[in-house]
């Protein structure tokens, strides 16, 4: 008689099935991949091809109507000598025109009201900086008070932004692969990527105020732009081929 209740056929069964299921989940687990990182870095190096130049004209009056209408005619001025540059419509914008009282503060007594001063900004992106001598030309003609720096770029920046990370790629796959050979093992697949890219504006060389100077006295502008690297630097994980 079985006192305990339990029936031996039972149980053996039991004990088959649950070692038969363990060795299931056992065969199920994916063996961890033994993995190699590397960082590596690429270089592309090109001259800028397109600027954007942006500054303001002003205008003072003692009336605020007339200053605006007088920077209003140094704004239309100025739109129509850039478009005779062959700039396009769509390359050029000119922004609100505002309108500020302008005070004098006496060291004893009231502030005086001696005027107001009209501005109107201005930006235009230049996609042949070969037109760019010939622009601040027209920029100093017009009268243009304020003139910042002008930022240069490249119409072709994703292309070149590709190429630097085609090298970095590259580069942390070379050093992969030269500590994995006295190991006698292979690169696999690439596990992680991580992509980063910079580079710094280059700016222009000669100062802007003596470009306005050298233009409003109808000499043209020597201009150096010179070549700028864009960088690319990368982590890469590879599996581990044994």
């Amino acid at each position: 008689m079985n006192r305990t209740g339990r029936n031996p056929i039972l149980m053996a069964l039991g004990l088959v099935l649950l070692v038969g299921i363990s060795g299931c989940n056992q065969a199920e687990r994916v063996a961890p991949v033994a993995q190699a990182s590397a960082s590596g870095s690429g270089e592309v190096s090109a001259a800028p091809d397109m600027a954007v130049i942006s500054g303001a004209v002003i205008a003072n009056a003692d009336q605020p109507d007339a200053a605006l209408g007088a920077v209003r005619q140094q704004l239309d001025s100025l739109i129509n000598a850039v478009l005779a540059q062959q700039v396009e419509k769509k390359d050029l914008q000119a922004a609100q025109v505002t309108v500020t009282p302008q005070w004098h503060y006496p060291r004893d007594g009231k502030r005086e009201l001696t005027g107001y001063e009209a501005r109107a900004g201005f930006s235009l992106t230049l996609r042949d900086l070969e037109q760019l001598p010939a622009v601040y030309s027209v920029l100093a003609q017009a009268g243009v008070a304020q003139l910042q720096a002008p930022q240069f770029d490249f119409s072709n920046r994703d292309e070149l932004e590709l190429q630097a990370i085609g090298r970095a790629v590259e580069h942390a796959r070379r050093k992969v692969v030269a500590g994995l050979d006295p190991l006698q093992a292979g690169l696999g697949d690439v596990q992680q990527l991580n992509v980063d890219t910079q580079w710094q504006r280059p700016m222009m060389k000669t100062a802007v105020s003596a470009v306005l100077m050298e233009a409003a006295a109808d000499r043209e502008p020597r201009l150096n732009v010179g070549e700028q690297t864009i960088t690319a630097t990368v982590q890469v994980v590879f599996a581990i081929k044994h």
